[in-house]
Formats: structure tokens, sequence, C-alpha cells
């Protein structure tokens, strides 16, 4: 009989071993992904158990039943914990108090639970959103033409920062005629009106994906290992971008689209006064004590045309994301804002934040002073000031101009970081459990990698990738089940509500993006769903209006307008490509080529064509629709964050017409650094002549140009879609995320043979203590992979369910 141990850490942070129960039962449940629920990542659970209520269990529980105790043992906060086999290392992760019996009016036992560390994530992050990141301000910037400029063409902070060409409102085309009415979104560059084209004003910044999961290990104090999130170059991870759009329309705006500037008050100096507080660049940090308590009031001064000119001031907590205090946005010579930190019985951590917020520019001199008073925790009276301490922006109180200061963490799309996680979790089919190993590396970390590499990696095991356990098994009672009663499933992005996107689903009938798999042949049952909290975009490459003239972007692309001869084969006597449009002079019929075989014969919608006839050769639009040949395609290719009706407005100048900006769910997307070949540029809006730009982030579902005949590395879309940039359809060779990250597992999933094998086994300690769910179980030279596992500790009889290899 094995004996379990329990270590639980104490208020003093020392293990301490638990007295247990001679007969007490502890069973523990292990599994990674349920086939059941495959968008699910789980960890280590057990049942209940109970510990008794003896003198040692007693002082670290802090005699939880009697609730006169103050500051005693808080049953909401999971505790440290330690499982041992006949004191052999086994679990690492937490327990959590949930009852406590009497007995005849005195405590008997504890009633805990176990869970393994991985699953602590939901717990540990709640409700809170991305925008309590406060690393992320690391990034902050002025919002101005010469740094916009910068970030669209190479980026800001090395990288970690690019505006990419998505408009939130304006509608970007390109017309090299400049035909009348001529809007303010023509991107064609000439030297003429500074008015027209593209404003730093028209774009929002993203930030690389892989400094949020920095930001969410250094709030948590967690670490991540880098198998999956990592900037490695050409992984699919590495250059994956969140766009900062917290609201629709122009960065600042509010539910009237008015503006508000603000501005982080940094660089404190230090000018007087008591030491006893953190300033850093940007944050006033404290953790508030029984015997103290805090005031910190920040002055502005204003002066000259600043003084009519409305501002507020206001105090974020980056810990608890709450205001802590804010004026009302008014004109004003000098003002100020007083807040207290209270004491508390429990310490309190914050981070504070001193932002200025005005509708218009403005200079303004801001002083911070903070004063330390002592408190009798018992009656929780301020008894004397400790002292004051004085802080002035650069040490001398010098101005700040607010050109807008780009706040990340005010301009993150609102949502919980959890479900960011859980979002790139279920788009990359991604496992994670706690590494619990003192002898690994990584001891400590979270491993997170797909699930494909999970399985892959079960060589680097204490077993080297398998056991053997014939002999453990209990062969008098297994049961055989169906795998899944799944007849379907779908990948989800959230319901589009951007343009270019609506429009496809309209004329296809399809979300761009999603996939839906079914399973032939079989009945029909429940359809299960992958759902994401991101929304995909459709983006467009721009096509020249101008047709009038000769091409001005010509040679972009490897089809050519020509009239190009159809033998009586029906094999085009020149080059065509997939993704072709050929058009039928004759009677205006056309046909799309979608596959081509060695002789270049079209494979499909053969059937309008007539040996003898001329075609022209065209391509297919990100609409689905036959537009321009080759030649006039461009560049660029753009984002559109809007929906509705168009407004055109020629009764201004320059001219408008765009759509209604919307507010997309978050958006994710691979940026790809695209070069202009000069002449054929984009149109940028300076504070002086127009300049021609020709380098340029353009928004992209996948992690690379690619080619008309080789697909891209990866891309963002569940399914196959015509690629926006190519503008080629890849068929079967798309990396698609469903064809990358989850068909291998849902094609064996769906097998005809598959199994699911319920068994009983008594596991050895060896193979308790050192298997890890990847690992392959073998029975009779029969090859299986762990489901789910449940082991009792008391009578070593483990409850497997298996999956039987292919």
């Amino acid at each position: 009989m094995k004996q379990p141990i329990l270590y639980i850490k104490d208020k003093d942070n020392n293990y301490v071993q638990m007295e247990m129960f001679s007969d007490e039962t502890i069973t523990l449940t292990s599994k990674i992904q349920d086939l059941k629920d495959i968008s699910k990542v789980f960890t280590d659970f057990s049942q209940p158990f109970t510990l008794p209520a003896s003198k040692e269990n007693n002082k670290v529980f802090q005699h939880w039943y009697n609730y006169n105790i103050d500051d005693g043992f808080n049953s909401r906060v999971k505790k440290d914990a330690l499982l041992e086999i006949d004191y052999s290392p086994y679990k690492r992760g937490k327990v959590q108090l949930q009852s406590v019996k009497l007995k005849d009016n005195k405590p008997f036992s504890y009633s805990i639970v176990f869970y393994g560390n991985t699953v602590e994530l939901g717990t540990l992050m709640g409700d809170d959103e991305l925008s309590l990141l406060g690393d992320l301000d690391q990034y902050g910037h002025d919002y101005s033409n010469t740094n916009v400029k910068t970030g669209l063409q190479s980026g800001l902070f090395s990288g970690q920062i690019i505006y990419p060409l998505i408009s939130h409102t304006k509608r970007f085309y390109y017309d090299s005629a400049q035909s009348s009415p001529e809007y303010n979104g023509n991107l064609y560059y000439n030297n003429l009106s500074n008015s027209i084209g593209l404003s730093f004003e028209d774009l929002k910044p993203a930030i690389k994906c892989m400094k949020i999961i920095e930001a969410i290990e250094a709030k948590y104090n967690i670490s991540f290992t880098r198998d999956f999130f990592n900037e490695t170059s050409g992984s699919p991870f590495s250059n994956l971008f969140l766009w900062l759009s917290r609201n629709k329309g122009k960065i600042g705006g509010d539910i009237n689209q008015e503006e508000i500037l603000s501005r982080i008050c940094k660089d404190w100096g230090y000018v007087s006064g008591l030491l006893g507080f953190i300033v850093t660049d940007d944050s006033w940090v404290v953790s508030s004590r029984p015997d103290k308590r805090y005031e910190a009031k920040i002055e502005v001064s204003t002066s000259g045309a600043n003084t009519s000119i409305p501002y507020r001031i206001k105090a974020v907590d980056y810990v608890s994301g709450n205001v802590l205090g804010q004026a009302l946005l008014a004109a004003s010579s000098f003002r100020d804002l007083t807040i207290n930190i209270l004491s508390s019985s429990q310490q309190v951590n914050y981070q504070i934040k001193w932002i200025i917020e005005s509708e218009d520019t403005l200079s303004f001199t801001p002083a911070l002073e903070l004063k330390q008073y002592s408190v009798n925790p018992l009656t929780g009276i301020t008894t004397g000031l400790d002292g004051t301490t004085i802080y002035n922006i650069n040490g001398t109180g010098d101005t700040i101009n607010t050109t807008e200061n780009i706040i990340i963490t005010e301009n993150v799309p609102q949502i919980k970081t959890i479900d960011f996680l859980t979002g790139l979790f279920k788009m990359f089919n991604l496992t994670a459990y706690y590494i619990d190993d003192i002898g690994d590396a990584d001891f400590g970390k979270i491993y997170v990698d797909t699930l494909d590499n999970f399985y892959s990696d079960a060589v680097n095991n204490p077993s080297s990738g398998s056991y053997d356990i014939t002999s453990m098994v209990d062969v008098s009672n297994i049961v055989v089940d169906a795998p899944t009663i799944y007849s379907g499933l779908d990948f989800n992005y959230e319901e589009p509500s951007t343009l270019l996107a609506i429009n496809h689903e309209e004329q296809f009938n399809d979300i761009f993006g999603n996939e839906k798999v079914r399973e032939a042949g079989i009945d029909k049952g429940e359809i299960y769903s992958v759902e994401t909290p991101f929304e995909h975009m459709k983006f467009e490459r721009i096509i020249d209006e101008n047709k009038s003239n000769s091409p001005k972007v010509s040679g972009t692309t490897t089809s050519a307008t020509a009239n190009k001869l159809i033998d009586s084969t029906k094999n085009f006597t020149t080059t065509v490509a997939i993704g072709d449009v050929v058009n039928n002079t004759t009677d205006n019929t056309t046909a799309i080529i979608l596959s081509i075989d060695s002789n270049t014969t079209i494979s499909i919608n053969a059937d309008i064509m007539e040996s003898g006839e001329n075609y022209n050769i065209g391509e297919i639009s990100p609409y689905g629709d036959i537009t321009t040949p080759a030649p006039y395609i461009t560049d660029i290719l753009w984002g559109y964050s809007a929906d509705g009706n168009f407004e055109s407005k020629t009764d201004i100048t320059p001219a408008t017409g765009d759509y209604e900006p919307v507010l997309t769910k978050p958006l994710i997307f691979y940026p790809v650094q695209e070069t202009i070949n000069t002449g054929k540029g984009i149109k940028w809006i300076s504070d002086g002549s127009p300049i021609e730009i020709t380098q340029y982030y353009r928004p992209s579902n996948t992690n690379e140009s690619g080619s008309a005949s080789t697909a891209p590395a990866f891309t963002i879309n569940f399914d196959n879609e015509i690629d926006e940039w190519n503008l080629v359809d890849y068929g079967g060779t798309t990396n698609s995320l469903f064809k990358k990250f989850y068909e291998d597992y849902i094609t064996d999933l769906f097998d005809s043979k598959k199994r699911i094998y319920k068994i009983k086994a008594y596991l050895t300690k060896e193979v308790l203590i050192n298997m890890r769910l990847n690992d392959e179980l073998i029975i009779q030279d029969r090859r299986f992979t762990i489901n789910s596992i449940t082991t009792n500790l008391k009578t070593e009889v483990s409850e497997i369910e298996l999956l039987n290899k292919l």
C-alpha cells in the first residue's frame, strides 16, 4: 500500500507536512486534452478528501472554523501544496479548503481539494482585462506624424509596435487618373494636394502578441516555456500582432467621436522630503500597511492660452484597474487632486499612474506631493504625520506638450486576459501543464505548445516515450466505448462586423476564415464548436481605378493582360496561372482557373471554352468578382474597420467618401513588410510637401507573402481561402489553422477504427511518479495514448481511459 503525503505552505511560507487519517482516500485525476472537450486544457485535480483537525493541522488552517479570529486563514485563496508518494515527489499544485466538520461542537476534520498548477491561470487572472497589464505602457509614445510614419515603415521599439495599413474610418483607394470626385482617401502619389492621401491620424498602432505574453508573466509572476510563445523567425506565433483599437474611429475618440488627448506624467524627479516612497519613471508604487496611511496630491499648473483649455487629472491603479480619483474636465490655471491610501488589515499593493487628459494640445506643469501618516492599527486613528516627499517632472517641473500620448493600456481592446490566452489556445490547438520535475531545466514554468508537438516531445520523458503496463492491467473488466458522438466540428471567429468580411458572407454564404468539418457516411449528431474571442478581417489588394491610360503598376503579378488563344484540346497557347479569370470576349462568359494540369489544361469551367477564340486573362479580387487585369493591381493591401452606408461629401474640400467606422472585436493578424517600386507608392500627408511611402506594413492573414504557386507557411484562417495578396486559391496545399494544428488529431478521432478503452491498472510507484500524459502505454504489443487517468493513492488502482493508436 502506497503512502500519500501532503505538504501545505503555511502563513510563514514554510511547507508543513499535514497529518492524515490512516484510512483516508485521495483520488487524483489527470488529463491534458479530453477528446470529449477538445477545446479545453485540463490539469490535475482531486476529489475532496479530509484531513484530521489535529493540533498541527489547526496551526496551518488557523482554526478557520472560528470566525471570531481576525486575519485568519482565507479559504477563498488556494495555498501552495506538494503531494508525495512514499516520500517521493509526485505532484505540485494548490489546495483549497472547502469545509470543516464539527463533532460535539469541536473540529473533527477539514475537507480540501488538490489542484494542479495550470488550472490556476483562470483563478489567478479572474476577470482582469489586458488594460491592467501595466508593463505594456513601456511602449507608450507620442501620436505624431513622425512616429506613425516610422511605425508604418519599420516599426517602433525595434518592431514591437507598428502601424499597419488598417483604416479606422477613411476609405482608401488608388486612382492614378485622379478622377472626379477625388476623395481624400486616394493613395496615388503626386506632389500636389497635401490633404489627399494617407495621414497619420488614419492609423492605429498594433503591438506584438509576444509582448502581451511577457506582460502577463510579469503581472502574475508566472513563466511560460518558449516552445510556442517565442520570437523565433518563421514560427507561427513570432510575428503575430494585436491591433490596438479600443474605440471605433480615431484614437482617443469617445462615444460621440470627440477626441480626448491623454498623457501619463513621467520622468518624475525627487525634490525634497522623506525618502520613503518608490516613485519610478511614471508610477508611484505603495503597499498599504495596518500602521500607515498614505496621501498623494498632484498639483497641475497652466499659464497663458493653456488656462482656457479644459483638462482632467486622473489617478489610476494599474494593479486593480480602478480609477482612484479624477477631477472634472474643466479649464483652470491651477488644479489639484488628492487620493488617500488607507491602512488595511491585509497588505494591498498599488501602482498608481497620474494621467492628464485634455481636448486639445496642452502645456502644463505637474508636481507630486506624497505624505505618510502613522496609524494606530487597533483604533484606525491617525497618530501623526511621518513626513512629506515632493517630486516634480524632470526634477524642475518642466512643461510637457500633450501631442497625444499613446498609452498602450488605454488602447488595448476590451478583453479579459484569460480570454486572450484561451483564444490563442483554441486557434493553435495548444496544450499546457506545469513542469514540476525539479530536474527539468524549465522547472516551475508552464509548458505551452501545440498538441502535436506535445505528443512528439514524449521522447524526452523519463520513459523515452512509452511504458509497457501489460502486467499491471486488470483484464477481468475492460470496457470499450465509441470515441465521440460528434458528427462535425465548427471552428469560428466572432461574427464579422467589417465591410469586406460581411460582403464575403453575403456573397458566398460562408464566414471568411471559419471552418466546418463534417464526417460523411454517419448519422447526424452533435456539432462541436471551437469559438475564439477574436474577430477576423478580410483584407483587400487595391486596384488602380484608372483604366483609360497605360497601366501605372504593371508587372506586379505573374499574369499579364493578353489575348490568349486556346487550341482544340482546350489548352492555352500562352502561360496562365491559378487564380486567373478567363473572359470570353465573344459572349462575355467567364471562368476562374482553380486548377491546371501539366499541360495547362483548365479543369474547372472549361465547358465555356471554344477552340480558336480569344480570351482575356484577368485576376480574381478578394470579393470574388472579376476585376481589372493584372497590370492594374497595386502592391497596396489594406484593412477597413468600417461598414454601413457609403457617404459621399463633395461639398467640402477635400471631398470625403467613407463608410461608417465600426468597433471590431479584438483583431490579431500578421504584418508583412512590403516594398513598392518608386512612382507606385503611397501618398503620405506630411507637415510640408507630400511624401511617397515605398515601404509599409500591410496587414495579412498569412505570416509571409508566399507566391502564386507556394502557399505561405502559416495562415490564421481556419479554412482554405483565396489569398488576399497573391489572389490565389491554394486548395489542398493551404496551411490553414485546421490543416496545421487540428487535422491529424481530428482525422484520427473520426476514424471508424478509433475506440476508447476503459481499464483498471495497478501501476507501480515508478510509473505513477514518472509517467507523463504524452507517454504511450503498451498493452500486449498494442499502443495507446492516454485520454485521462484517475488514481486512488490509497488502493493503488488507476482507472485509465486510453485511445488506440492506428
